[in-house]
């Protein structure tokens, strides 16, 4: 390889390492982001979110709109964790992490669905035996 040719390309090779290291540090990323979840009235339900750099601020939304924590009983912040203590039907709904630096450009993780599993309380009721002749109506 010509000496010309290996300076320009060890100059593209630094351009494009400080480029990539420049970019990376203006902005967050993910490298864990919340899963929707299902769980019983009254269970606890863990939200999670990794953000590098550490040094990045991680806040929630909810519903569309920035979860205020004294607003929603039995929610709890802690990092990128978000916990809810005891799941009511006022905790349903679609939450998403933030992350940001100080003062720069925010990013958004994708939306976690939190619902409750509803099961219906059926009647006990006496079992009987039915048989059927085929090709005959059930009554």
């Amino acid at each position: 390889m010509d000496s010309g040719l290996r300076v320009l390309l060890s100059t593209v090779l630094c351009l494009s390492q400080s480029l990539l290291i420049s970019c990376s540090s203006q902005y967050p990323f993910f490298s864990s982001e919340p899963a929707s979840l299902v769980q019983s009235r009254g269970s606890v339900a863990r939200l999670r979110c990794s953000v590098n750099p550490p040094s990045a601020s991680v806040s929630w939304r909810f519903r569309g709109r920035p979860l205020d924590q004294d607003a929603l009983p039995d929610v709890e912040l802690s990092g990128g964790s978000l916990t809810i203590s005891s799941l009511q039907p006022s905790h349903a709904g679609t939450y998403q992490c933030v992350a940001r630096f100080d003062h720069g450009p925010a990013i958004a993780s994708r939306l976690a669905r939190v619902d409750i599993a509803e099961i219906s309380e059926y009647e006990a009721g006496r079992r009987r035996s039915l048989s059927v002749q085929e090709g005959s109506p059930v009554s």
